[in-house]
């Protein structure tokens, strides 16, 4: 199974991208969930099913996957095809258009709301007026392991901080 015959079908990327709902030791689920089970999703095609037996297999796995398709694309453009990548182009905008919906509410509740906020900042700073100075705080996201796309990411929970607020004087 190659890189463009999994893309050219969306569902079928959607299940090759999936990661295993819990550890390959058949223990429960860090989510909860039941424990793994050793055959793999229906429909998966049999050179992804095997990968998805051990998460971070899948996730190397979806990584070589990329990287390969990544190339033929790059190769394809070199010699003046950019069909294939319109083609990836179009097939990444399927699997990502019902999400779309869902991001711009995430976006409109932390970096526009955020831009709104920074705009307000420079009016005040305009007028001679740091008054946001006095409101200001450090704040840390202590970082966490997980699985990502193509690998383990440390990751920082930066919509959740701990705030550590100075006492008033």
């Amino acid at each position: 199974m190659t890189f463009p015959e999994i893309v050219a079908d969306p569902e079928r990327y959607r299940q090759a991208a999936t990661l295993p709902p819990s550890p390959p030791s058949g223990g429960p689920s860090p989510t909860g969930g039941p424990p793994a089970s050793s055959t793999p999703p229906e429909g998966l095609a049999s050179g992804a099913a095997g990968a998805l037996r051990d998460v971070g297999e899948a996730v190397r796995r979806r990584r070589e996957l990329a990287v390969e398709g990544f190339l033929r694309l790059a190769d394809a453009a070199a010699d003046g095809d950019l069909a294939p990548l319109h083609r990836f182009y179009d097939h990444a905008i399927a699997l990502v258009r019902p999400k779309a919906a869902a991001w711009r509410t995430i976006w409109e509740g932390t970096v526009a709301e955020e831009t709104r906020r920074t705009a307000g900042i420079l009016d005040a700073l305009e007028r001679g007026d740091g008054a946001h100075l006095r409101r200001s705080a450090l704040m840390e996201s202590p970082p966490h392991d997980r699985w990502g796309m193509c690998g383990n990411l440390r990751a920082h929970d930066v919509a959740h901080p701990i705030v550590h607020t100075p006492e008033p004087s």
